[in-house]
């Protein structure tokens, strides 16, 4: 099996160097959002053909996100502040017992583990905060995105309901919930994805470089 994170790093070598470099600064690209939105297409349909057409249409489909993308930014950001303290919470553990083997000063050692036990705290109150924000936006996106469809569809004449005979409810009904999903949780999911890997690989070569080019490389024997 391959690891995914020494190939995820090198992409992101490429991304940054060749990408960012060589295509937005040297032709002024001033629309970066624009940009990373049609090269996350075109990265998630490798292997798939695909058209200027097509990427018209994932562009028009993301943004059906509407009123919501304030609250989707704002629920990144939420979701972005857990996942950087579930991801510093075991190496601040760690730390913790490795002053007390070390027989620091007690006050030290007290005073670390208050902020610990209050950085734990904030970690329950804010997991269970961004799980209720995340999940009600989550089901009042695909309630607005259905109506939406359903808007659309009563605007359709009886001719297009002939010509197309298909079940338009059940889509409505059923396939939304996935089209919702990549339009208002998809770029988060990746934002914070990418977020969790970052510390996680940074915390591990601030400890010990030699310790985490050994773990990279024993993991995918397992």
């Amino acid at each position: 099996d391959l690891d995914e994170t020494p190939s995820f790093e090198y992409l992101n070598d490429i991304y940054n160097t060749v990408l960012v470099k060589d295509v937005l600064q040297y032709n002024n690209i001033r629309d970066v959002d624009l940009f990373n939105r049609i090269f996350s297409y075109i990265i998630e349909n490798i292997g798939h053909t695909f058209s200027a057409s097509s990427i018209k249409n994932y562009l028009k489909l993301m943004s059906y996100i509407g009123e919501y993308k304030v609250r989707r930014f704002k629920i990144t950001l939420l979701c972005a502040f857990s996942v950087i303290l579930y991801a510093v919470a075991p190496y601040m553990i760690g730390r913790l017992v490795n002053m007390v083997q070390n027989r620091e000063d007690f006050s030290k050692v007290l005073n670390f583990g208050i902020l610990l036990i209050v950085l734990g705290i904030l970690q329950a109150f804010f997991d269970s905060y961004q799980n209720y924000k995340w999940h009600t936006y989550r089901v009042e996106y695909m309630n607005y995105f259905r109506s939406i469809m359903l808007k659309g569809a009563l605007d359709k004449s009886p001719e297009y309901y002939k010509q197309n005979p298909s079940d338009l409810t059940s889509r409505i009904l059923y396939d939304c919930e996935t089209v919702s999903e990549d339009i208002s949780i998809g770029l988060p999911m990746l934002f914070l994805n990418v977020l969790n890997i970052s510390i996680v690989l940074g915390l591990m070569f601030y400890i010990s470089f030699k310790l985490a080019i050994i773990v990279l490389f024993v993991i995918p024997i397992y």
